[in-house]
């Protein structure tokens, strides 16, 4: 950037406080800060989500993904919805914010979403060339190589546990180690609420589960944020978007409330973890099974990657136990 955008005159580098240097003109007196692009990319995923859509344009034969410029006076959404329209006319249900990178050849910055289609029923504008629905397990291998569309496809597959094994082995370890640490936390500042009632309460009487699910899911919350781990995502305890109108599952034909959930709020798109939990003085966790299989269903509507029935034991050794042994993913233990 080397001349001022309203004058036209050459412009110096000088001082700006703690942004370094800085063009600036000294005919309007005023700093330049640099000035870039702005442009959305779209991983786009049929309605059942086991299908990703690439494109071909202008002549060339990579497989890339549906993207273009936001225009001036449009939001991002606004500018993925319209592109998608403009480029394969499909309306999208569903969109999730995946990734950004800096692109220097067009000196853009590329914001990546992870959108959910409406149907597959696509149709090619004048813009596209070519467009074709891939298997999840087969797009990496059909996207152009070496692209910023692959490095997007990556990243974002690997955040929902779709990417390479050992990529998906290390994300099972991390889920581990999180909930691990959060029942340390457990344990740790809040004995009271596990072990039996104080001396002064009558025999039988216990805290109620939603006080220990509550305190859990506040120290889950810390040690994401704290490792900037699914900084996306929120926990939740017994959260329902439609207030008391109750989530259906056809597996157990009833309706329920999950204790503790991972999500994106607002959408099914990232739905990572569901818990369920019982204490040491109410054992009985088939009920709490049935559930968690119901939400990892893959067809069941929320497909959660990840899952456990979790009995609170009064020793902690014996918590963490379940979850080295009982920790679910799509369905099936780690061990």
């Amino acid at each position: 950037m080397n001349y001022c955008e309203e004058c036209g005159g050459r412009l110096t580098m000088k001082e700006c406080g703690t942004d370094g240097m800085i063009p600036y003109c000294d005919a309007c007196q005023t700093f330049r800060f640099p000035m870039f692009n702005s442009a959305i990319s779209a991983i786009i995923f049929n309605p059942d989500k086991t299908k990703i859509l690439l494109i071909q344009q202008y002549g060339k034969k990579d497989n890339i993904l549906v993207a273009g410029y936001i225009s001036k006076g449009e939001n991002a959404k606004q500018a993925l919805l319209r592109e998608i329209e403009e480029e394969v006319n499909l309306k999208i249900s569903s969109y999730i914010y995946n990734d950004n990178e800096y692109f220097e050849k067009t000196n853009t910055l590329i914001h990546n979403y992870a959108v959910t289609a409406e149907s597959e029923d696509f149709s090619l504008t004048d813009e596209v060339d070519r467009a074709q629905w891939f298997a999840v397990e087969e797009v990496l291998e059909a996207v152009k190589p070496d692209s910023l569309a692959k490095s997007f496809v990556e990243r974002y597959l690997k955040k929902i546990g779709k990417g390479k094994t050992d990529e998906r082995k290390t994300g099972q370890e991390e889920v581990r180690k999180i909930l691990e640490e959060a029942v340390h936390k457990l344990y740790e500042k809040d004995r009271y609420l596990i072990l039996d009632r104080p001396e002064t309460e009558e025999e039988g009487r216990h805290v109620a589960e939603r006080s220990i699910v509550f305190r859990f899911g506040h120290y889950l919350q810390e040690i994401l944020e704290r490792s900037q781990i699914l900084t996306d995502l929120s926990v939740d305890c017994e959260y329902n978007r439609r207030g008391y109108e109750p989530k259906m599952l056809s597996r157990i034909g009833s309706s329920v409330s999950p204790d503790l959930i991972v999500h994106h709020r607002g959408d099914h798109s990232n739905n990572f973890l569901v818990m369920e939990f019982k204490t040491w003085w109410n054992r009985d966790q088939k009920y709490d099974e049935a559930k968690i299989d119901g939400f990892m269903d893959p067809d069941g509507g929320y497909a959660y990657q990840y899952g456990i029935a979790l009995c609170i034991e009064k020793e902690e050794k014996d918590t963490l136990r379940q979850i080295r042994e009982n920790l679910l993913y799509r369905g099936k233990s780690f061990v």
